[in-house]
């Protein structure tokens, strides 16, 4: 039997001071605690925990966590996440609903999830404080499936394509339609050339030849037409 000496004053809490917490995580992490409180500190933490906003949970104390379904092993992206803790009050000690709570050196907001307290007084014992300390990581952008050019490409050498000789079928020179194809042609007028003087009086010879040589004939012809009238008279 432990016997305590009597307590003649009951004292009021007016600050909860925590330190060393840790509170940031990255996605993929485990959960870690490492919470504490001063030398001679009348608040003396009985856990830490999480909640996540899809229902999951962690607890540091083995008597809770073991009983949780929807465990929180590791954090996940897109999930946002609570810190919680557990309190007793010291002997002698008790907590109001005006007590402040400081985590890290930075007052933090609270809600009330639990307690237990002294219905008379409403002196307060024991506090499961779920706090306004929460942190949500960002979901994992989907990889490009192209990849991100560069910004300043080195330029290539431009690959032409190989070009094959193209084999064409013999084919016969289509008839060019008269009524789609105007063929337009030049004709030069070609000038008479003028005769010389040499031809023109090769020509005059020529023709006076002619003349003398019809001028004989018909001599000719006239004499022996004269010739067969006087045997005819005989």
């Amino acid at each position: 039997m432990l016997c305590e000496q009597p307590i003649d004053e009951w004292r009021a809490i007016d600050v909860i001071e925590i330190n060393g917490a840790t509170t940031t995580f990255k996605a993929g992490d485990k959960p870690v605690f490492t919470a504490n409180v001063p030398t001679g500190s009348n608040s003396l933490p009985q856990c830490e925990f999480w909640t996540g906003s899809d229902g999951s949970e962690v607890n540091s104390q083995k008597f809770w966590d073991q009983n949780i379904t929807n465990h929180i092993d590791a954090f996940k992206p897109g999930v946002t996440y609570r810190y919680g803790i557990y309190l007793k009050s010291a002997r002698g000690f008790y907590f109001t609903p005006n007590t402040k709570l400081v985590i890290n050196g930075q007052e933090c907001g609270y809600q009330v999830a639990d307690s237990v307290s002294d219905e008379d007084s409403g002196w307060i014992y024991t506090l499961w404080l779920s706090t306004d300390l929460t942190f949500t990581l960002e979901a994992t952008p989907t990889p490009d499936p192209q990849p991100t050019p560069d910004p300043k490409p080195t330029p290539q050498p431009e690959v032409k394509p190989e070009t094959k000789p193209e084999v064409k079928p013999e084919t016969k020179p289509a008839a060019k339609s008269p009524a789609t194809t105007t063929t337009t042609k030049t004709v030069e007028k070609a000038t008479p050339a003028k005769k010389s003087d040499t031809a023109l009086v090769a020509t005059g010879d020529t023709t006076a030849m002619t003349a003398t040589a019809l001028g004989i004939a018909g001599a000719t012809v006239a004499a022996a037409g004269i010739a067969a009238t006087k045997r005819r008279k005989r």
